[in-house]
């Protein structure tokens, strides 16, 4: 289960049976995958996270957990990929830059296209 954050004027357990009800009603929905999403709770709004294989279950994770007590908004950042059972997101993942130009191993060497 994901950290969840104190709302304004309520109790640390209040937002631990937030998202606790949440994962419930997710893992129990009869969609398998709905198991696998994430959820964090802070002030009222439920953030949802994770890759699903359909916008329609996007929609249908957050149907079922914006009527939970306590929920005033949910902020779902779930991602929809076709090969999300395929294991982890790499989205947001650092990708290196590719590198136009001559490495340090090509100095002195003339560059093919300027030739002849």
């Amino acid at each position: 289960m994901e950290r969840s954050d104190r709302p304004a004027g309520l109790s640390d357990d209040f937002g631990a049976r937030v998202v606790t009800r949440a994962l419930d009603r997710l893992a129990h929905s009869g969609y398998h995958e709905l198991g696998r999403v994430l959820t964090t709770y802070r002030q009222g709004t439920l953030m949802l996270r994770g890759c699903l294989t359909s916008q329609y279950l996007k929609q249908v994770a957050q149907e079922l957990v914006c009527q939970i007590e306590g929920v005033a908004g949910v902020l779902n950042q779930i991602e929809v990929r076709k090969d999300a059972d395929r294991g982890p997101s790499r989205a947001g993942a650092h990708r290196p830059l590719p590198h136009f130009g001559p490495t340090p191993g090509d100095r002195g060497r003339a560059d093919s296209s300027q030739e002849g």
